[in-house]
């Protein structure tokens, strides 16, 4: 019987080992092609169903929450740009849509001055309520543990730690030693839930370096800057957090990420009390716990950090070096301003702390006024010592001269050698 070549029978398999394993290859190749396609065509579907649910829960969230002024009545407020659009976040928060624009200091791009947030997170924690007693036992914290009697060690493992049970310490030693292996390992964050923490740079350092972001940032938003210096800077470890998600009064009450309630940004403002102290004592807790945490797991001494920061982060820095029970190797200030005076001038206690303030001439955010106004509060009203301040033709953002300058201040207060 004729049979076109390569046809495959019954009667020529059976006949011809060749022709049985060419069958069965010709059945494989069918079924990988089928489980291709099937998968294709569900991973669609799943695609469509994810992104059909993600924009149903946007829409949800921006029906309840509040209304904010138009672009040109909302208050220039906000710092550098905020995370790259591929960071993680919940599963149920899609990605804020003010995530515009890129940092690169490799080559450096100078930023814009500001950025609008249109996007308010629908699950966001509402910030608990603090106590003034409970602030006070914060400001403790870094007493050594030895000048403290039992019941404060026992009341800060509560109020700090959620610690409620201590009857594993028989002893007063015992308690000494809970408290001081709880604050070598955890941070201090009052019951609120911060953002991603990035380490960059050395796994052995010898010094630590905080990059603190502005009002609407986060870590990722300074992680270039970080691998920058870090390149420049090879001995240290650069520690850069993330705000938790609270409501900012001069943004409408919107949910984002901040260290601290503002109420005014005028000139006066700045100035004059108008941001939520409890705030900036729990960011300054949050921030000086960190540094302590990672300077125990690498044993690096406690002077051997530098509290740096933007805009919110600087201020930040400012009040959580110049409150510390030990003095840190410097404090760098990017566009910032000193917030809550009031309450931070009467704890100021490291008056001799290097402190470098670096501010742009065009700045429309924080006014270079109100920055050399906390230079003259901090020398004359505080007796701080004299602080370095540096210019440029910039607005609210960073330029890579300012970079420049950073890192030199940053080695020069952290040498490689010491």
């Amino acid at each position: 019987m004729h049979r076109e070549p390569g046809l495959i029978s019954m009667n020529n398999v059976g006949q011809s080992p060749a022709a049985l394993l060419k069958a069965v290859a010709v059945l494989l190749v069918a079924v990988a092609v089928a489980l291709v396609a099937h998968r294709m065509i569900e991973g669609t579907k799943r695609a469509h169903s994810s992104d059909v649910a993600w924009r149903r829960q946007a829409d949800e969230a921006m029906a309840t929450a509040p209304v904010a002024p138009s672009t040109a009545e909302r208050p220039a407020c906000m710092s550098r740009t905020a995370s790259p659009a591929s960071h993680a976040r919940p599963s149920s928060s899609p990605p804020s849509s003010s995530v515009l624009l890129p940092f690169s200091p490799t080559p450096f791009t100078p930023r814009s001055n500001f950025y609008k947030v249109t996007y308010v997170s629908s699950n966001a924690s509402a910030i608990p309520a603090i106590s003034a007693a409970t602030l006070e036992k914060s400001v403790a914290m870094a007493v050594p543990v030895e000048q403290l009697t039992s019941a404060q060690m026992m009341d800060e493992l509560r109020t700090l730690y959620d610690i409620t049970d201590s009857t594993d310490c028989i002893e007063h030693g015992d308690l000494q030693k809970k408290l001081q292996a709880t604050r070598d390992s955890a941070p201090i964050t009052h019951g609120l839930r911060y953002g991603t923490l990035l380490e960059i740079g050395n796994k052995s350092p010898t010094g630590i370096v905080t990059l603190i972001h502005g009002l609407g940032d986060s870590a990722y938003g300074w992680e270039d800057v970080g691998h920058e210096l870090s390149r420049r800077l090879p001995h240290l470890l650069f520690l850069l957090p993330t705000a938790p998600s609270r409501r900012v009064t001069i943004n409408g009450g919107m949910l984002m990420p901040a260290w601290y309630d503002i109420m005014d940004m005028t000139n006066n403002g700045l100035l004059s009390g108008r941001q939520d102290a409890t705030s900036v004592r729990q960011s300054c807790d949050y921030v000086r716990s960190i540094a302590h945490v990672a300077a125990k797991k690498h044993g690096i001494a406690p002077q051997r950090v530098v509290y740096g920061g933007f805009s919110q982060g600087a201020a930040i820095s400012l009040c959580a070096g110049l409150t510390a029970h030990i003095a840190p190797a410097g404090i760098a200030c990017m566009s910032g301003y000193l917030a809550a005076c009031a309450d931070v001038l009467p704890r100021i206690i490291q008056k001799a702390v290097p402190i470098t303030m670096f501010h742009g001439r065009q700045d429309p955010v924080v006014p270079l006024s109100a920055a050399k106004e906390t230079r003259e509060i901090l020398e004359k009203n505080a007796g701080v010592s004299p602080i370095s301040f540096l210019e440029y033709n910039m607005q609210h953002s960073t330029l890579p001269e300012e970079i420049n300058d950073l890192a030199a201040f940053i080695s020069r207060v952290l040498p490689t050698t010491f």
